[in-house]
């Protein structure tokens, strides 16, 4: 179950769970969203992150998923140098090697089985 926070910074939680959080920009939305719903299929509860700023990136949000799910798929390397710094150190981390739905659901599966 997912503490109380308020998501009120510049990281949009578009789908809420608790085993893995994909990290996206806004492009990647429907994308991401319909990996998601995959993953979801597959027993996977997989968060959805839309960054809207990278700079400075919303190290609250990130960092609660952290916490949380304790693992995280970035959609690229960009994103994944911007919110680096919000990182703990026991969290997995995988960047998907494109932009595209099945990219993001095999990377959530792999980072999922990552343990």
């Amino acid at each position: 179950m997912l503490e109380a926070l308020s998501f009120e910074g510049t990281t949009k939680v578009l789908n809420k769970g608790v085993d893995v959080a994909l990290v996206i920009e806004p492009p990647d939305a429907e994308q991401a969203l319909r990996a998601a719903k995959i993953c979801g299929v597959c027993g996977v509860s997989t968060a959805v992150l839309s960054v809207t700023e990278t700079d400075p990136v919303d190290r609250r949000t990130i960092a609660h998923f952290c916490r949380t799910a304790g693992r995280l798929v970035f959609a690229d390397r960009a994103l994944y140098d911007a919110a680096a710094c919000a990182l703990t150190e026991h969290t997995k981390v995988l960047i998907a090697p494109d932009k595209s739905e099945k990219a993001f659901s095999d990377t959530v599966f792999a980072v999922k089985r990552q343990g």
